[in-house]
């Protein structure tokens, strides 16, 4: 969070939507997510698996055959390829990339909310200090106004229940006085929170220019700007396409077998009581199918389902309380 403080209220502004610890952790997010569109294209791309061992073997044989008791040494490596898997990795990339988008909608929306509560801050305490700054006046005059209805009241000249009247409202002034500047710690704790300091001097705090001029002209040009390039917006409609993506990997992964291409080559010195060298090759085409018994992939889709249907009525809903904002 910025710790120095600007001259104005849009440097400020431009400080915080890059420093702010909101918006470096939205950052990370979509690094993150970047990176997660990688891995899922990493799918597509052969495994190379390695493995090496070095040990002592003891064989105990029948009567006619000598014990043997080696030192054996083998290298096992494998090129394993998925060949296809009717669709799955496809929708995983896909869920990926709508992520990875859903990511940069959310840190534009982490960006909008940020600035609309750093120019809040800076207003309610423009607010509060007038407010503070009014009710000192207000006090000071009702108490000189009591002071000279005492005083006339010492001479003879004035009544007592005007003195009492003034002296009531005397302490309204001082409960609302009192009321405004606990306002004010309050707008000042508040903007500290947000920029991460307090201003130097209340007094040099300005009101900033409103925008009139790009304001809508109409309630359905405002309607229509709220929907168009709406961060929270898109990043809900996302929601419900990464969801209609885990279907279809659902499906996939829960109906289909996997098809994958492998050759492996073994090399074993003095292994399982022989010795010398072994050579082993091996080719294969694969399918792999799992089936749970209990009938689960059913289950699994029928969830992925009702999670697509939860997230397209979020949108639905969110899309309603845009329009009504608007």
């Amino acid at each position: 969070m910025p710790v120095v403080q600007a001259e104005t209220l849009a440097e400020n502004l431009q400080i915080l939507a890059k420093e702010h610890k909101r918006v470096l952790a939205s950052n990370a997010d979509v690094s993150a997510a970047k990176e997660q569109v990688q891995v899922a294209l990493g799918a597509w791309y052969p495994t190379f698996d390695l493995t090496a061992n070095y040990g002592h073997e003891t064989r105990n044989k029948p009567t006619d055959s000598a014990d043997t008791a080696m030192v054996p040494r083998n290298l096992d490596m494998s090129l394993t390829q998925m060949l296809w898997d009717f669709g799955s990795t496809d929708a995983s990339i896909e869920r990926a990339r709508i992520t990875f988008t859903q990511a940069q909608a959310t840190r534009e929306s982490t960006v909008q909310d940020l600035l609309l509560e750093a120019i809040t801050a800076h207003l309610n305490v423009i607010r509060a200090h007038k407010l503070v700054e009014f009710s000192e006046g207000s006090s000071a005059n009702i108490k000189r106004q009591t002071e000279l209805e005492d005083a006339r009241v010492q001479r003879g000249a004035g009544l007592s229940t005007d003195v009492l009247q003034a002296k009531t409202q005397f302490a309204g002034a001082l409960a609302r006085e009192i009321q405004a500047k606990g306002a004010l710690k309050t707008s000042l704790n508040r903007y500290r929170a947000v920029y991460g300091f307090l201003p130097e001097n209340i007094t040099d705090l300005k009101n900033p220019r409103l925008p009139l001029e790009l304001l809508p002209k109409s309630l359905d040009e405002a309607v229509e700007l709220a929907f168009e390039g709406n961060p929270q917006l898109l990043a809900s409609r996302l929601s419900a396409d990464i969801a209609r993506a885990d279907i279809k990997k659902t499906r996939a992964d829960e109906y289909a077998p996997i098809f994958k291409a492998s050759a492996e080559s073994n090399y074993k010195e003095d292994n399982g009581g022989t010795i010398g060298t072994q050579h082993e090759r091996l080719v294969k085409v694969e399918a792999t199918y799992s089936f749970n018994l209990a009938a689960t992939a059913i289950n699994t889709l029928k969830a992925s389902e009702q999670t697509h249907i939860a997230t397209t009525n979020r949108f639905g809903d969110t899309k309603d309380l845009v329009e009504e904002s608007a």
